[in-house]
């Protein structure tokens, strides 16, 4: 692995758990998964049954999270960026080279789109609270959390077929 892979795994790994202690005053009720719960709020109503069901403490940390989280999704987008071009190249098939090409580009996408929707996220928190704000964490997140699941489900696919390569040329030599 690449010094860069390593690097990138680590920091994405730490912004992990530095979010996961942030997310974690924030779940109740009303927001059972969090700041995702926020994320994906739809609805200005529900955007604000959230912030409203957070105690100072808790909106301390999703001020936090909130700030944090644009490290982190430098840190992700860059590993799964970094990921999708070594393994996709590594397969040596045009098909998988070009489907992973694309999906480096949607990738960035999804960091823009992640960051777009903190920032409609970030006017909430701060009271600015009018309905778009939620419809764009909410459109934003979709995009994001679409891109990042297909990227991991691609990585995992090449990942399998690159073993498969490697078994296929291992039994060469029996």
């Amino acid at each position: 692995m690449s010094k860069k892979i390593i690097l990138f795994l680590i920091l994405t790994i730490f912004s992990i758990v530095v979010m996961r202690v942030f997310d974690a005053p924030l779940k109740n009720e009303i927001a059972s998964n969090g700041i995702v719960s926020f994320e994906l709020a739809k609805d200005l109503e529900t955007s604000i049954a959230i912030l409203k069901s957070w105690d100072d403490k808790a909106l301390l940390y999703a001020g936090l999270s909130l700030g944090f989280d644009y490290l982190f999704m430098f840190s992700y987008t860059y590993l799964l960026i970094l990921l999708l071009k070594k393994l996709s190249i590594r397969t040596g098939n045009k098909i998988v080279k070009l489907l992973g090409t694309v999906l480096v580009v949607l990738m960035i996408v999804a960091g823009f789109s992640d960051a777009i929707e903190n920032y409609a996220m970030i006017k909430l928190y701060l009271g600015n609270l009018e309905p778009k704000y939620s419809l764009i964490a909410y459109y934003f997140a979709m995009v994001k959390f679409t891109i990042i699941a297909i990227s991991i489900v691609f990585l995992l696919f090449i990942g399998v077929w690159n073993i498969g390569k490697r078994d296929k040329t291992s039994q060469k030599y029996y």
